[in-house]
């Protein structure tokens, strides 16, 4: 987190997205690490960029099952209508997670 600490500080923009068009907030969402994303959403990063293919933010972590960077996501306005380029909502996305709902 260090690292991405200190290019936001220097005043990067936390919506810089790379090739892919995925931002820290995509990476650090699918990574479950909730306490970066609360960084990076402090620091204005946007709940509902998305990438290339359509994914917000909202559609890794769901994806990858982790519920409370979700949550935080949804409080911070992340819209979970918004559909991928295959149609997909974040609700279509954290239904094919099986470990979810045990």
């Amino acid at each position: 987190m260090s690292g991405v600490r200190h290019f936001v500080e220097k005043g990067t923009d936390p919506d810089l997205p790379d090739r892919s068009g995925y931002t820290a907030l995509h990476y650090a969402s699918r990574r479950g690490d909730y306490e970066l994303c609360e960084y990076l959403l402090s620091k204005g990063a946007s709940s509902n960029v998305q990438t290339r293919g359509g994914a917000t933010p909202l559609h890794r972590a769901a994806y990858c099952g982790h519920l409370p960077v979700v949550t935080l996501l949804l409080t911070h306005s992340a819209a979970p209508t918004i559909a991928d380029q295959d149609g997909m909502t974040p609700l279509h996305k954290v239904s094919l997670v099986s470990s979810v709902f045990e």
